[in-house]
């Protein structure tokens, strides 16, 4: 089909091309078929390997941040062509007492992925761990500190938990590390934990964790890392896509005594059952919680199992393959697969509604619309594509492309009225004056044709 459209649209292109130079018309020369994707822009970000992230700039129009694998994160003007440095690489120093100077070159730090938490701050992912960047400063001036402690190596994807303002937000540690956003943080690395961690306890060494969450069928050993993490839209959930392992939910407050509490006081309900949790030596890991981690400072931390795996797609060949909650109430999970197809799971019984192929290598991601059934897949090839979601043919056959034409092809042929009247149809035409004036004067009415 696609080599179909192309043809008639190169046929078309060329009959205008030469209808223009014999008539001199003013025809519209930028003609797509209806339905077809075409490029806008090529943007040139100055990265020098693959780019992981891209999100707009809120405020800047035709502005945006990347980073990716060469460590930087940069800035891109899309009109002016311009981009600019905001985090310089790191560098991995555990050989370099090892190897002779000059010898070899040391390896940049990947980031992974950056979040803003307002129109200048945001945090920075990365092998390093978790970073505070500012826009309006230099690169010389950004922070290298880890927010997330020593405790935590590296951060493959984050996801900030906002919420109304809490009397726990507005402490100074909290504006001076978080630009007076919400100090709370989902983290995930190379292992099968993710910490709800909060910012505002961060010193040179450790960070406090809240909360981790933690599949109950995996332990520490396991070698198994977070890939991606996304967030409910009532901020009741956490849906975390685990390298060489499955998807899964968790309940991020299962014990909130009022579900009208506020995001930040749901927050603060953990802070304090934790709290009493460490005055209370006595008590015990709850039934409903598998162990964890200390948080790096030596307080242990409980941890809460998923409320539902997901798991029919494959998630081994690359690292950062994402996950994401879809439809207006996140009735679906969508994802990924090595296979290059995208998979998409009723979130409520695990079955899976839909499954295509979106990339000729790997699907790495996809991206659903807020509101609307359309969805952009991207993956290893160098596209990003959009797809649209449609109503079945009918409930009992298969709604995939091989489908839908044996469906077409099993229906009895019935031919319509202007074939089935084609000799009363042909005297219309013949009657029709088609040499004087050419086609494009002559019109033909509906009621012209028999029913």
């Amino acid at each position: 089909l696609e080599e179909e459209w192309q043809s008639i649209y190169d046929a078309r292109q060329g009959h205008k091309k030469c209808h223009n130079n014999n008539n001199n018309s003013n025809i519209d020369d930028d003609y797509h078929l209806p339905g077809s994707v075409r490029l806008l822009a090529t943007l040139r970000t100055g990265h020098r390997g693959n780019v992981f992230h891209v999100t707009p700039l809120e405020g800047k129009p035709g502005v945006v941040a990347t980073c990716g694998a060469d460590g930087f994160l940069r800035v891109t003007n899309m009109e002016l062509g311009e981009s600019s440095i905001v985090v310089s690489p790191e560098y991995d120093d555990e050989l370099s007492g090892l190897l002779p100077m000059g010898l070899f070159s040391l390896r940049r730090i990947m980031c992974f992925s950056h979040h803003f938490m307002n129109q200048n701050v945001g945090l920075l992912c990365s092998e390093r761990g978790l970073r505070r960047f500012d826009l309006r400063l230099s690169p010389r001036e950004q922070s290298t500190q880890n927010l997330l402690g020593s405790s935590f190596r590296g951060c493959k994807a984050c996801a900030i938990l906002s919420g109304e303002s809490s009397s726990l937000s507005s402490s100074t540690s909290s504006s001076s590390l978080t630009g007076g956003e919400t100090a709370y943080v989902f983290a995930g690395g190379s292992s099968p934990s993710v910490a709800l961690c909060d910012l505002r306890m961060t010193d040179h060494s450790q960070s406090r964790v809240v909360q981790y969450y933690t599949p109950s069928g995996l332990s520490p050993t396991d070698h198994v890392s977070v890939s991606g993490l996304d967030l409910s839209r009532d901020r009741q959930e956490l849906l975390v896509s685990y390298e060489s392992d499955q998807i899964y939910t968790f309940p991020i407050f299962p014990k909130s005594r009022s579900p009208a509490i506020s995001t930040m006081g749901q927050v603060e309900e953990l802070l304090r059952d934790s709290d009493d949790q460490d005055n209370d030596e006595s008590r015990g890991v709850d039934s409903s919680s598998v162990s964890a981690p200390s948080d790096g400072g030596g307080r242990r931390v409980n941890s809460l199992p998923e409320l539902a795996c997901y798991g029919a797609h494959l998630n081994r060949l690359t690292f950062l393959k994402n996950a994401r909650y879809a439809g207006p109430r996140d009735e679906y999970i969508c994802t990924g697969s090595d296979s290059g197809h995208a998979w998409v799971y009723e979130k409520a019984t695990g079955a899976v509604v839909s499954f295509w192929k979106a990339d000729n290598s790997t699907c790495n991601g996809v991206i659903p619309h807020p509101t609307l059934p359309f969805f952009i897949t991207y993956g290893i090839d160098s596209t990003a594509k959009l797809w649209r979601s449609t109503i079945p043919v009918d409930p009992n056959v298969d709604d995939s492309a091989v489908g839908r034409r044996k469906h077409y092809r099993a229906q009895k042929y019935e031919m319509s009225p202007t074939i089935r009247n084609w000799a009363q149809v042909e005297s219309v035409l013949d009657n029709l004056d088609l040499r004087d004036g050419g086609m494009e004067q002559t019109e033909i009415f509906a009621d012209h044709i028999p029913s």
